[in-house]
C-alpha cells in the first residue's frame, strides 16, 4: 500500500475474505492456492507470461476468500499491536461519524469486516454494526474474537456487490484496507459502490480506503515494505511479491509468511492473489456513476488514516470537514490512529 515500513502498507485487504493458519513444510514454500487454474496453450499466445492476465471466464483468479481464509489465524500479526488498532480505529470511526452524521450513535456496516477490526472497534464506542465478508474464515475469527471481548456484532457471509440488507439499512457503510482491489471486472467497482449506496439512508456517508495507486501503479515497486512481528514462537515474516502488469493496472500479490519455530528453521508458507490497482479519479467517478455524491479524497498526509481515504454521502451534500476527527497531527507524517 505505501511506503512507510511501520505501517503494514502492503496490507491485502482487510476485507472480501480473511484468515486461517498458515502451515507448510520447513524451509519449503507452499503455493496452496495456485492463481491461474489454466494458463492455458491459446491463452498464452495472446498475452506470453503476464501473471496479471485474468485467463478465461471462469479461470480469473482462484478465489479471494480462499486467500483470506488461509490467511485468518495470523491476520492479527500485520499488526504490531492488534487491540490496540481496534482500539483507534474505533475512535476513529467514532469521531468520524459524530462530526459528518450527527453526534449520536450511528448503524454502520463493514462490508469487508475481515477478523473486525473496525467493527469490533465502532461497537466499543456503542455504535450498532454490522459486518459481511466473503472470507468464512475471517468471519469464524471475527466472531470469536467478539464473543471474547463481549461485543454484539451481527456477521454475514456475503459479497458486497450483493448485500443482504433492505434499502436505507444503515447510516454508513465502510469497505477499508484496499478491499475493492479485488473487484477486478469492469463494472464491478460502481456495483459495489452501488449496493454501498443502496443500503444506506438519505445522507449516509460511505468511507473507501485504499492503498495509494496512483503513485504504486507508475513505480510499480517488486516488493512492498516488509512486517515482522514477534509470537510466543519466535518471529513471524510477512514480506508482499508484486508481479505488476506491463500498464500497471493490475499485479499478483504473492505474500509470503516465514515463522520461526520452536526448534529452530523456519515454516514458509505462500498465498497469492490478483489485485486491481484504482486510480483514485476511477474511484471517485465509479462512487458518482454509483449514484454517491460529495465525493472526496483524505490523503495520509492530513493526518486522518494510513491510506487514501473516499469520504461520499448518498445524496450530494456540503463536503465534510475531516481533518484529523481523532486529534492526530496534520503536519509531517501522518499519525493516523489506524496505523498499527
Amino acid at each position: 500500500m505505501r511506503g512507510n515500513p511501520v505501517v503494514p502498507s502492503w496490507h491485502p485487504g482487510a476485507g472480501c475474505g480473511a484468515p486461517s493458519g498458515a502451515g507448510a513444510g520447513t524451509g519449503r514454500v507452499r503455493a496452496r492456492f495456485a492463481l491461474f487454474v489454466g494458463t492455458c496453450a491459446g491463452d498464452t499466445d495472446a498475452h506470453g507470461d503476464d501473471p496479471t492476465h485474468p485467463g478465461p471466464a471462469g479461470d480469473r483468479v482462484s478465489d479471494t476468500a480462499g486467500f483470506y481464509d488461509d490467511l485468518a489465524g495470523t491476520y492479527d500479526r500485520l499488526h504490531s499491536d492488534w487491540e490496540l488498532t481496534v482500539m483507534t480505529a474505533g475512535r476513529t470511526l467514532d469521531a468520524l461519524l459524530r462530526r459528518v452524521l450527527g453526534d449520536r450513535e450511528h448503524r454502520l456496516l463493514d462490508c469487508a469486516a475481515g477478523i473486525g477490526t473496525q467493527v469490533l472497534g465502532a461497537a466499543r464506542h456503542g455504535h450498532q454494526v454490522a459486518g459481511t465478508d466473503l472470507s468464512v474464515g475471517a468471519l469464524r475469527r471475527a466472531r470469536a474474537e467478539a464473543g471474547r471481548t463481549g461485543v454484539p456484532a451481527p456477521l454475514v457471509v456475503a459479497d458486497m456487490r450483493r448485500l443482504p440488507y433492505a434499502d436505507g439499512s444503515f447510516d454508513a457503510v465502510i469497505c477499508a484496507d484496499n478491499a475493492i482491489a479485488h473487484l477486478l471486472a469492469d463494472g464491478e467497482l460502481e456495483l459495489a459502490l452501488g449496493e454501498m449506496r443502496r443500503v444506506l439512508r438519505d445522507g449516509g456517508l460511505v468511507v473507501v480506503t485504499l492503498r495509494d495507486y496512483d503513485l504504486l501503479s507508475r513505480e510499480r515497486p517488486p516488493v512492498l515494505p516488509t512486517h515482522v512481528s514477534h509470537g510466543e514462537h519466535g518471529l513471524l515474516l510477512t514480506v508482499p511479491v508484486c508481479e505488476w502488469s506491463a500498464d500497471g493496472t493490475r499485479y499478483l500479490l504473492r505474500q509470503l509468511q516465514l515463522a520461526e519455530q520452536p526448534g529452530g528453521g523456519w515454516v514458509t508458507a505462500e498465498r497469492r492473489v490478483l489485485c486491481r490497482a484504482y486510480g483514485r479519479a476511477q474511484v471517485r467517478e465509479a462512487a458518482e456513476r454509483a449514484g454517491l455524491g460529495g465525493a472526496r479524497w483524505v490523503m495520509p498526509t492530513e493526518g486522518f488514516f494510513y491510506q487514501p481515504v473516499l469520504l461520499a454521502t448518498r445524496h450530494p451534500a456540503p463536503r465534510p470537514e475531516v481533518r484529523n476527527p481523532a486529534g492526530a497531527a496534520a503536519s509531517g507524517r501522518a499519525a493516523s490512529p489506524w496505523r498499527p
